[in-house]
């Protein structure tokens, strides 16, 4: 669901099964980099 969340694919795409699990995966994929890049430029703002 998360890249449902984040706005990649559309829930039907689940649904229809058009998109593979081989796709949410590298979805997920990307999304936990996006996240762990945020929080490394966050605390290296912090720091500067």
């Amino acid at each position: 669901m998360r890249p449902v969340e984040a706005g990649l694919i559309p829930y039907t795409a689940l649904r229809d099964r058009s998109i593979s699990l081989a796709d949410v995966a590298l979805m997920n994929e990307f999304l936990d980099l996006q996240f762990d890049n945020a929080e490394r430029i966050e605390k290296w703002r912090q720091r500067s």
